[in-house]
């Protein structure tokens, strides 16, 4: 064979080898063990679990309670234009005070002041025809201490207050104002949490003479007393000194024994 004879052989079979086409390698896909299939399902249901919860709608615990939508005065005769419904969800407790109809409010007479936004309480307005309602409640605000005043005071609640003085050879004890009504109770706590000292403002009935209970706040020792549900009159039985008391007519306790004289004018803001 000559010389190109076999140049022509190798170059047809170098053209062979370059188009021959490439060899491919097929794989076998297996199907998913059943723990993926599982795993899969599993996922599945989380996700649609989320999405449920996130679209779902709460129930709505809201109810309407009447709010004050302009400032009312102590003593004021509540105008209709003053008042407004409101849906709020409130504790049981705060509810069972709380007005659901404001129709039932115009014509009463605040017992205590609201700002806008306040929510108007039933034990905090009377009917206008009352003997509360025919006086203006005077109010009055004064440092107590928390250990000498009952627990969790609400607005709306009654109260009595005793006032202890010292001032004299022997204390005497007196009542300074007989079923207030409290309007404000705000205490003071450490870091600890523990009640460091108490304001409490008041709402004194015309029977409560102003000067002397100003005069008891700053020179004598203050009991406050839970007075809810009693009746007046008997709160004023129970108010009332003893009778061994007497001394010809006026003066202190005769008996010799105890450290407490209780004056006689022992009625409600009845000065000492």
């Amino acid at each position: 064979m000559g010389m190109g004879q076999e140049d022509t052989a190798e170059t047809s079979r170098s053209d062979k080898r370059a188009v021959a086409p490439p060899r491919r390698v097929h794989s076998t896909r297996g199907l998913p063990t059943s723990r993926a299939v599982v795993g899969g399902l599993l996922v599945s249901i989380a996700a649609l679990g989320t999405y449920v919860a996130a679209t779902r709608e709460e129930p709505d615990l809201r109810r309407p309670y009447a709010v004050a939508v302009e400032p009312i005065a102590a003593g004021e005769v509540i105008d209709a234009g003053a008042i407004d419904v409101r849906l709020l969800q409130l504790d049981a407790d705060v509810a069972q005070r709380a007005v659901p109809d404001v129709a039932l409010l115009p014509g009463t007479v605040a017992l205590a002041p609201f700002a806008p936004g306040d929510l108007i309480t039933r034990t905090l307005v009377v009917p206008a025809e009352s003997d509360v309602a025919a006086s203006v409640m005077a109010e009055v605000r004064f440092p107590v201490k928390p250990e000498r005043t009952p627990r969790d005071l609400s607005a709306g609640e009654h109260v009595t207050v005793f006032a202890t003085s010292s001032l004299s050879s022997k204390a005497t004890t007196h009542v300074a104002a007989i079923d207030a009504i409290v309007v404000h109770y705000d205490t003071s706590r450490d870091s600890l949490g523990t009640t460091r000292g108490a304001v409490l403002t008041l709402a004194l009935p015309p029977s409560v003479n102003l000067t002397s209970f100003v005069h008891d706040t700053q020179v004598s020792e203050l009991e406050v007393i839970r007075s809810n549900g009693i009746d007046l009159d008997e709160l004023r039985i129970r108010t009332a000194e003893p009778q061994a008391a007497v001394d010809d007519g006026v003066g202190t306790d005769t008996d010799t024994d105890t450290d407490t004289d209780v004056p006689l004018a022992a009625v409600a803001g009845t000065p000492s």
